[in-house]
């Protein structure tokens, strides 16, 4: 369980010292940044949390940001966009001297849980949100402390009070299907999602839509679930492979299984693009799959300067890059 793991079942894993480990995950300058990486990485993938209340009390203070990942985070820890997310958060905070703690849960109510450790052990007063989705409860929970200020990466639903970070996700669509089909002179194209039905993703499909409207490109609709779902790709595949003439996916890992799937099948790489820039799919697919570069490093980063800014901005905006 996550809630069982300690810094020497870290260091262990990590094969370093335990103080070597402490200090990683404290950014301590000692220790060389890429080692500092790789901890923090490991732990965010070990479900790892520092004791808040013994810190805080050898501290006499708390200079900890609770760093909130999304509910049932193990699938998406692996994520690099989510590390990338996590060491541009680091990289602003160091300049602070201050830390980050890990909040996790495969459930709602474990979740909370661990905020709420945060808040009343640890006097934490200050948390970014790497996801808006379900965490409403955690919101409302957070509101209810004047002393408290968070950051969300993503749009809330509340835009007019609460701070938050993001890419335009509508032009982030409409950015795939014109750099598609700006090398592309193709009629038909699948739009690969998934059912998730994250504002971000709805925001990206309707730019996507958009296009195709006025462009008069046919578009060829999967929702797929993140774990996967074969006899729907299957069937897919059987379906509309020989019609296909390109794919678009709201990330790249809904591009990847439906590209796969049309490999095993032996059927054409087809010209595709997604959201993400993940690095080997490139190596995978070659020249055919191009991807959307969102900046999560920047991201992370902004959504910490956010953090301690005393200017009455309400919103940054991060470019992407086709």
């Amino acid at each position: 369980m996550a809630d069982s793991v300690t810094i020497r079942d870290l260091a262990k894993m990590a094969d370093v010292s335990v103080s070597t480990a402490s200090r990683a995950l404290n950014d301590n300058p000692s220790i060389s940044l890429k080692t500092r990486e790789r901890l923090q990485k490991l732990a965010v993938q070990m479900g790892y949390q520092s004791n808040l209340a013994a810190k805080t009390l050898a501290l006499g203070r708390s200079n900890t940001v609770g760093v909130i990942f999304p509910i049932a985070v193990g699938v998406q820890t692996n994520n690099a966009f989510f590390v990338n997310l996590l060491n541009g958060i680091n990289e602003q905070l160091r300049l602070q001297k201050w830390v980050t703690s890990i909040a996790m849960g495969e459930t709602a109510e474990t979740l909370m849980d661990n905020v709420k450790v945060m808040v009343e052990q640890g006097q934490v007063k200050r948390f970014i949100f790497l996801s808006t989705q379900m965490n409403e409860p955690i919101l409302a929970y957070l509101q209810q402390y004047h002393d408290i200020r968070y950051v969300v990466i993503g749009q809330p639903h509340d835009r007019q009070t609460t701070l938050f970070v993001d890419n335009d996700n509508y032009l982030v669509g409409r950015g795939t299907i014109d750099q598609l089909l700006a090398t592309n002179p193709i009629k038909t194209i699948a739009l690969v999602s998934s059912n998730r039905e994250a504002d971000f993703e709805m925001l990206r499909k309707r730019g996507i839509q958009d296009v195709a409207a006025e462009r008069k490109i046919k578009l060829i609709k999967l929702e797929l679930e993140l774990e996967g779902d074969e006899a729907l790709l299957n069937q897919f595949v059987e379906q509309y492979a020989d019609s296909l003439e390109g794919i678009i996916g709201t990330d790249d890992d809904v591009a990847m299984m439906l590209l796969t799937k049309l490999m095993q099948a032996k059927k054409p790489i087809l010209p595709t693009i997604g959201v993400n820039n993940t690095w080997y799919l490139k190596n995978i697919f070659g020249s055919s799959f191009k991807s959307i570069e969102l900046h999560p490093k920047k991201l992370g980063a902004e959504a910490a300067k956010l953090l301690f800014g005393q200017e009455k901005v309400k919103a940054v905006l991060v470019d992407f890059e086709v």
